[in-house]
């Protein structure tokens, strides 16, 4: 039974990513616009998001997710670039066709070859662009802090789930973390501590991004020396003072 779901689902998804592809194709031949068929694709990149982990594919999940995210900011842009949307659907069929979930070696590569969207081209030091994972479930927040980060050069990686954001971190292996000390599941100080222990992720810069003032109750037990950057007072200032310490 679970072996003729799980093909079943194999199948399904390949047809969603031909469609998808399909779809892709007369965008870009301008055969047609992509408001004519945003809702259609978005639909087929969510359900693939959707039922991937219930298959045991959760990198269908995590790519699928990447690519939503991705669409979703170059979309609010206005400068969507179809070659890379092309790269994801390229790691989600070679999954699909072989039916085998990769192991975390081969998804780390592959989450590290994924396109992030950037609006400039400013690098760190070691000549490698900034990616930030932005684990948030406030969406105007959410895309605050992505709009500020764009400024600045950095691709944004925005996960509203605390463990989907723990499985970003360890496999993704962000550049700068930025977290919400409210997240439904498990809260963001448990999530930094996760972080800041485990041997795959503490050597990464992690920062609070917040609305709360400091001295709020949802602050405390924030580990001394994690920058809290407010939302209310500042808040360019203080991404910016993060980024510079990052990228010296």
């Amino acid at each position: 039974m679970i072996e003729t779901l799980t093909q079943e689902f194999v199948d399904e998804s390949s047809d969603r990513l031909q469609r998808i592809d399909t779809s892709i194709v007369e965008i870009e031949s301008g055969a047609k616009k992509w408001r004519d068929i945003s809702i259609d694709v978005h639909r087929e990149i969510h359900s693939l998001k959707g039922m991937g982990g219930m298959f045991g594919f959760p990198a269908i999940t995590t790519i699928s997710h990447r690519l939503e995210s991705y669409i979703k900011q170059s979309d609010d842009a206005g400068e969507i670039d179809w070659g890379e949307v092309h790269v994801f659907l390229d790691h989600l069929t070679t999954i699909v066709e072989k039916a085998k979930n990769p192991n975390d070696s081969a998804m780390t590569k592959i989450l590290t070859s994924l396109p992030v969207f950037h609006s400039h081209a400013i690098t760190a030091s070691s000549g490698k662009r900034i990616q930030v994972l932005l684990v948030n479930h406030n969406r105007i927040i959410g895309r605050l802090v992505a709009a500020v980060l764009g400024e600045l050069g950095c691709g944004t990686i925005i996960s509203t789930d605390p463990f989907e954001g723990l499985r970003e971190a360890v496999l993704g292996r962000p550049d700068l973390i930025l977290i919400s000390p409210t997240l439904d599941g498990l809260g963001g100080v448990d999530v930094i501590r996760a972080l800041n222990t485990m041997n795959a992720t503490q050597d990464i810069p992690v920062a609070v991004v917040t609305s709360f003032k400091p001295g709020h109750n949802e602050l405390a037990g924030v580990p001394e020396g994690t920058p809290i950057i407010s939302t209310q007072t500042g808040f360019e200032e203080g991404l910016a003072e993060v980024m510079t310490t990052l990228m010296s």
